[in-house]
């Protein structure tokens, strides 16, 4: 590994779309970061008038949180930087810092890299909520790049795939996922009282 190569840490969308070439990737850690869905979205997962919840990074001393580092083509390193700058800073709010990456691997060893950070007080900022809040948030909006749906269950499959735990993350997804049940429950019931309402009609109907 050489002491130039270029390094992107991802935690969310990153992770399983990152949208520019790489020459490798490696799962592990950083530290002193929890995730956190404290972020909104007008662009890529809402809307102005529906933003979306996105995963951003909080200082934790205590923290671990677990991704994946890509090594990024070496021809494509300005033109990697300047994709990442719109996409993650001017239509995410995101600014870029530095960490220590830790891999998976203990053969490999530490290494920096480059993280984008939502930090309190950018115009989409959202800040701490109740799961049970931010779910309900998620479940109406949808961007350019897909639902808000989508991206908290990628977020967790992917976490999943790799075996790393995130009770945060987790405990959304099922937040998400039950209200949704919910919701297909009760569109179901309302369907068989309307279906079963017809048929009344039709029955009072042929008896006139």
């Amino acid at each position: 590994m050489k002491n130039d190569d270029l390094w992107i840490f991802a935690y969310g969308s990153l992770c399983w779309q990152p949208g520019f070439e790489y020459e490798e990737m490696v799962v592990g850690h950083i530290k002193g970061w929890i995730r956190r869905f404290w972020q909104g979205n007008q662009v890529h997962r809402g809307t102005a008038e529906k933003p979306g919840r996105v995963a951003t990074l909080v200082p934790d001393q205590d923290g671990e949180t677990y991704g994946c580092a890509y090594r990024v083509n070496p021809h494509a390193y300005n033109k990697t930087l300047k994709y990442l700058d719109n996409r993650e800073t001017k239509l995410g709010g995101y600014d870029s810092k530095r960490s220590q990456f830790y891999p998976c691997d203990s053969e490999t060893e530490p290494f920096m890299a480059i993280l984008y950070i939502a930090l309190p007080g950018n115009v989409d900022w959202r800040g701490p909520g109740e799961l049970e809040d931010i779910a309900d948030e998620v479940i109406t909006a949808s961007g350019v790049c897909g639902s808000n749906i989508a991206y908290v269950t990628d977020l967790a499959a992917f976490l999943r795939a790799h075996e790393f735990k995130d009770d945060h993350v987790f405990e959304l997804e099922a937040i998400v996922l039950e209200k949704l049940r919910l919701e297909d429950s009760n569109s179901s019931s309302v369907s068989g009282i309307s279906e079963d309402e017809e048929g009344s009609d039709s029955l009072e109907s042929s008896i006139e």
